[in-house]
């Protein structure tokens, strides 16, 4: 599992460009197995870009990226517990040798108990821990009567169309949404900043640079942003520099730094409409037969109830809605790869209303590799016109 975090232009271009979302692309069934991502392509192949690989290498590079900060969280560490970081491709520490073993523990039991979907991964025994959790502790027992639980009657969840529905009132109603129709937003963002680690070497620093950041909406379809970005200083190969401006029509969407023009995926495209579009509300209230209903949870003290549904590729969405409020607080993308799923977490916050609509001025975008990909946008001014 060797071979340095080494990231590519194109990836953290089109990373920081779509702020840490993939999107509300046409869902599909859900597949009978997860599987992993499909064979890499001979250049992008992790063991062709990375040295010293052994179980690993027929993964894509941008996977195997995301698959070793799925390791370092799982464990709760950081890349020099199995790794040199002078050295990635060096095997010096036992760790990384152990790691490798575990790997392919997880991979085998995958494949001989769940048919090949992943269903055990690092974190189901690590939790947090470079040790498995394997004793219960005395606490986790303790039960008034430990031989029969209490009868708590199942709660009953809302339908899809019920918290949406509710969704659209919270944020000002359907007429309130289709009278707008351009909405522009002026503000920061804050993003990886390149720091100085003790040894003199560069580390990256979460959320450490502060730039302007503007959004304006062209009709239903289509949007403009305009961020400045990394300014040569950071010195991360390919990385780009300067003002970045994001256009996006209907289908078509690109994003230019300087003359390098970097075309936008549709995943891509449906993200930025969701986080910043006119009708994003709309949207997600059209495509209310795509969701179902869970059990509702609580997140930093208040309750939510939580819509999920799986996108093409196997990708899974939840939707964290208010109990109290209706407002949408979170969103989460799921990316299946061989491991275990990547995370992606969008949370809106700092809701207020601007001519009749509520919309979040804090949109936070983080990851497990939250420092160098992590952004937050906050909006000083939102102003929404009609007709």
């Amino acid at each position: 599992m060797n071979g340095s975090l080494r990231l590519t232009g194109a990836t953290l271009l089109l990373m920081s460009a779509t702020l840490g979302a993939m999107s509300h692309h046409a869902p599909q069934a859900t597949p009978q197995a997860s599987p992993p991502s499909a064979a890499a392509t001979q250049s992008s192949r992790a063991g062709d870009q990375f040295k010293n690989l052994k179980v690993l290498q027929d993964l894509s590079a941008s996977e195997f990226n995301a698959t070793m900060h799925f390791f370092r969280v799982s464990l709760g560490t950081t890349c020099d517990h199995c790794h040199d970081v002078r050295n990635y491709d060096a095997d010096t520490k036992p760790a990384k040798a152990t790691a490798r073993r575990m790997i392919q523990m997880v991979i085998d039991l995958n494949k001989s108990a769940f048919a090949g979907r992943t269903v055990v991964t690092c974190n189901s025994c690590h939790r947090g821990s470079s040790q498995p959790v394997a004793i219960p502790t005395v606490e986790q027992g303790l039960f008034p009567d430990s031989t029969r639980a209490s009868v708590v009657p199942p709660k009953a969840q809302p339908t899809p169309a019920v918290i949406l529905d509710r969704y659209i009132a919270a944020v000002g109603g359907r007429d309130a949404l289709l009278a707008l129709r351009r909405r522009t937003q002026e503000g920061t963002w804050s993003h990886m900043a390149l720091g100085t680690a003790a040894d003199g070497s560069p580390v990256a620093v979460n959320r450490g640079k502060v730039d302007s950041f503007t959004a304006a909406t062209v009709g239903i379809d289509g949007l403009t942003i305009t961020r400045v970005g990394f300014d040569g200083t950071t010195a991360i190969a390919d990385r780009a520099a300067g003002k970045t401006t994001i256009s996006i029509q209907g289908s078509r969407g690109v994003a230019q730094t300087g003359t390098t023009e970097q075309p936008l995926s549709l995943i891509s495209i449906r993200s930025q409409m969701l986080n910043f579009g006119l009708d994003r509300e709309l949207r997600l209230a059209a495509d209310v037969a795509t969701f179902s209903a869970g059990d509702s949870v609580v997140l930093d003290g208040r309750e939510m109830n939580v819509l999920t549904r799986t996108l093409q590729g196997g990708v899974r969405e939840r939707f964290y809605f208010g109990t109290s409020d209706g407002l949408l607080h979170r969103r989460e993308l799921l990316r299946p790869m061989l491991m275990g799923e990547d995370p992606i977490q969008v949370d809106l916050d700092d809701y207020r209303v601007i001519a009749g609509v509520r919309v979040p001025f804090t949109i936070k975008t983080s990851y497990l590799d939250d420092n160098h990909y992590g952004t937050t946008v906050r909006f000083r001014t939102i102003t929404h016109e009609k007709p």
